[in-house]
């Protein structure tokens, strides 16, 4: 396990003398730099004026969804409180019934 760590720090400490050694970057490379964050900020500005429209949309759709969902919950589990209390209620054998 060492000798992957050790790889690993000879590693990183290569990449950072190998960066470091490079020249500062141009004012040139510093525009092209600037503009594709402008570009890539732009498009993503557009996705989001886009997407997110629908994407509240599908949220609302979905808390009614769970809405409904929960009355359709509440209103079994009241029948079925109903039904256990008529079953309850009811007589419990042929025999009750007739009164044998």
């Amino acid at each position: 396990m060492s000798g992957a760590v050790d790889a690993g720090k000879r590693a990183y400490e290569e990449t950072v003398n190998r960066i470091s050694g490079l020249a500062s970057p141009s004012p040139l490379n510093v525009l092209v730099d600037e503009a594709i964050l402008v570009g890539i900020y732009k498009i993503t500005r557009g996705i989001e004026k886009r997407v997110l429209p629908r994407v509240e949309a599908l949220l609302d759709t979905s808390h009614m969804a769970v809405g409904k969902g929960a009355n359709h919950l509440t209103d079994v589990s009241v029948k079925v409180g109903h039904l256990v209390d008529v079953r309850l209620a009811a007589p419990h054998s042929i025999r009750e019934v007739f009164g044998i």
